[in-house]
């Protein structure tokens, strides 16, 4: 009975019929293998569904078997082959023992290729593994029929997540013979509700978003009824979606906006555009405000227009604020002038119109160098990127003349003040313009006058010092005469001696040239002459005024100390101006320590670089008088205070003044019976240009 079995099958004496091969075979696997016997037959049976298979019980009846199993064959797996479920079929060591046409497609593999393999070999992931094998014992124990899930690696590497509904088969003793698995691919759909889930996700937050916006939130039908506001809509308008729903968005106009700009709102967002404008608004109890609105489509997933968003956000406060910023700068005594960062003019106010003569429509989106002298334009635009890089409020070209040009091309003197800005616009620049001319023509009156006091003092401190320039002069005049006369008896005695001779009348010249430099200096001290700065050495003019003040120094019996500074820094000043500033310090220390004791009075004068980062020398002069009290300190550069018995109390004043206009300072420090200490400081040679 063996030799009719081409195939190995199942051999036994409970074993009915024999297995044959190529009975039937699949148009897409070839050859299926065809078991017939009780288990194989129930095997069918629970995969076709079909009633038992009525077979002949006798080998006589072998070949009608044959055919009527191959018709049964056939019909189980022409139902395989259509069902749209994937069904897999496995024996007991979980090898693969039917694979249907589903399962081919949906992982690319043929039967063929998984025919014999086992299952958790060929197609789970690795990390599933142990998970189906639990699934498939608990089968094998009995524990059927159940479900789970479990992910298939297709052939091209695809993963495919299948929902299992699991039976198994069993043989004539009752025991499982094979596990027959009907799954339906969820791949698609576990995608779908993952997208569903973050699509709800977005939507809840969506709707968080909106529901917590700072923003009005305002959402129409496309005939522009309401149908959604936010609770800001409600907090800012005191409406609330009940008392709203169904109305337009117009129900809030207050006559503030112009009916055309509805009219545009609705032409453009109709037509797919977005609006962006500003709403003159009315509250539920009548109160006016201010909103900056977006108004724009919503669309579905075809592009066509379902609902119209608007977002509002209430600008009231920045536009009582943006009046009061016009007020101001309207009103602004100064000429003011806002500029993008790159100098072009966005804003000026009705004095900016007055000092230049352009109207502000001639001005607006112009350069800022419209408004500078030609010759000036290279300088203002290094000022504007020094500005640029160093973002602070200050004054521009300290220390510098600036000036303005008019329409009609007249130039002025100006100051001008910045400010730098930040905006939604980007950084920009305002400036206050103010005209100088009237100050700068008081400023040379002053200085004029100060010119002409400052001559009258030292022309009234010579003559105070008459008696002792008197014997200055007398002096080299006196020697000239003695001289003179000595080289008279020579000749006239005949016994010449040319080398006395010409040594008396070296002398002679030098005297000469004694007096004479004397008589210059006090000339040059007492000449009304025009302001002339130029570099000045500060130690010479101390050599000058010691030399003019020599008599007097002697006379006190003033014992002077020189603590000058080598290599002293140029300063950039008047000459004359700055020699009456040491001769007036000096002088008042010699007065002051006139009750000094003959043997203690001390004349210190010093110079050296300030101290600190200012680019300035400075100089002092101290003295051993009495010193001053700290209430004549703080008057001592007052005009007509003096601390002399019949002093007029000019001198210091003068001396300040004279300092501060060349842009330095003057001070005083005393201690009671100690002497006092006078000091100034004078800008260095082009630091005053900086």
């Amino acid at each position: 009975m063996t030799a009719g079995c081409e195939t190995g099958g199942i051999q036994g004496d409970h074993c009915r019929f024999w297995t044959k091969t190529a009975l039937n075979s699949s148009p897409t696997t070839g050859p299926r293998n065809l078991i017939y016997n009780p288990v194989c037959a129930g095997a069918y049976k629970e995969i076709a569904g079909s009633q038992e298979i009525d077979l002949p019980r006798t080998y006589a009846d072998h070949d009608l078997a044959l055919e009527a199993l191959q018709t049964e064959h056939a019909l189980l797996w022409d139902i395989l082959d259509v069902v749209a479920a994937l069904v897999i079929g496995l024996d007991r060591d979980g090898r693969i023992v039917l694979f249907n046409r589903a399962c081919e497609n949906a992982t690319g593999y043929r039967f063929g290729e998984l025919k014999g393999s086992h299952f958790w070999d060929r197609l789970l992931l690795p990390e599933e593994v142990d998970a189906v094998r639990s699934v498939f014992a608990q089968l094998l124990s009995g524990q059927f029929p159940n479900e789970h899930m479990n992910s298939w690696v297709a052939k091209d590497g695809r993963k495919l997540r299948i929902h299992w509904k699991n039976t198994a088969v069993l043989g004539a003793d009752g025991s499982v013979r094979y596990v027959i698995g009907t799954g339906t691919d969820i791949t698609e759909r576990e995608r779908m509700e993952q997208v569903l889930r973050e699509r709800e996700a977005e939507l809840r937050k969506l709707s968080f978003a909106m529901e917590q916006s700072p923003s009005t939130i305002i959402i129409t039908d496309t005939k522009g009824r309401i149908e959604y506001v936010n609770p800001k809509f409600t907090k800012q308008s005191g409406y609330t979606l009940e008392e709203v729903r169904g109305k337009n968005p117009r129900m809030l106009k207050s006559g503030g906006t112009r009916d055309a700009d509805y009219q545009h709102l609705w032409r453009t967002i109709t037509a797919g555009g977005e609006w962006h404008g500003v709403f003159h608004n009315r509250k539920k109890h009548g109160e006016l405000y201010w909103e900056a609105a977006y108004v724009g489509p919503l669309r579905d997933a075809t592009g066509r227009i379902t609902h119209y968003l608007s977002l509002q956000e209430d600008i009231t406060e920045y536009r009582r604020l943006q009046e009061r910023f016009r007020r101001v700068f309207e009103s602004a005594p100064n000429g003011m002038v806002m500029t993008d960062e790159d100098g072009r003019i966005m804003l000026t106010n009705r004095q900016m119109e007055a000092l230049f003569g352009y109207d502000r429509e001639e001005l607006i989106g112009q350069p800022i160098e419209l408004l500078v002298p030609e010759r000036l334009h290279e300088s203002h635009r290094a000022h504007r990127e020094k500005f640029r890089s160093e973002r602070r409020p200050r004054m521009m070209g300290v220390n510098q003349d600036l000036y303005g040009r008019r329409k009609d091309g007249r130039e002025f003197p100006v100051e001008i003040g910045l400010s730098p800005l930040e905006s939604e616009e980007g950084r920009l620049v305002l400036a206050a313009v103010a005209d100088v001319t009237a100050r700068k023509e008081a400023e040379n009156e002053a200085k004029r006058r100060l010119d002409d006091l400052a001559h009258v003092s030292r022309v009234a401190s010579i003559g105070e010092m008459a008696a002792g320039l008197a014997h200055e002069i007398n002096q080299p005049l006196t020697a000239i005469v003695s001289y003179a006369d000595a080289c008279r008896l020579m000749l006239e005695s005949g016994r010449e001696q040319k080398e006395v001779l010409l040594s008396s009348l070296e002398e002679i010249s030098r005297q000469g040239e004694r007096a004479g430099d004397i008589i210059h200096r006090l000339r040059e001290f007492v000449t009304r002459g025009k302001l002339d700065r130029h570099p000045v050495n500060v130690n010479e003019l101390v050599h000058d005024v010691l030399d003019m003040l020599g008599y007097e120094l002697r006379n006190h019996d003033v014992d002077v100390q020189l603590e000058l500074a080598q290599s002293l820094p140029l300063v950039e000043a008047d000459k004359v101006q700055i020699e009456q500033v040491i001769f007036n310090l000096v002088r008042n220390a010699i007065e002051a320590m006139e009750s000094s004791e003959p043997g203690n009075r001390r004349l210190t004068i010093g110079t050296g670089n300030a101290q600190g980062d200012e680019p300035a020398i400075e100089m002092f002069v101290r003295d051993t008088g009495e010193g001053i009290s700290s209430e004549a300190g703080e008057r001592l550069f007052d005009a007509f205070y003096s601390t002399k018995r019949n002093g007029m109390g000019l001198g210091l004043s003068i001396t300040r003044t004279i300092v501060n206009a060349h842009g330095g300072r003057i001070w005083a420090s005393t201690e009671k019976d100690r002497g006092t200490t006078l000091r100034f400081s004078l800008p260095r040679s082009g630091a005053a240009q900086r």
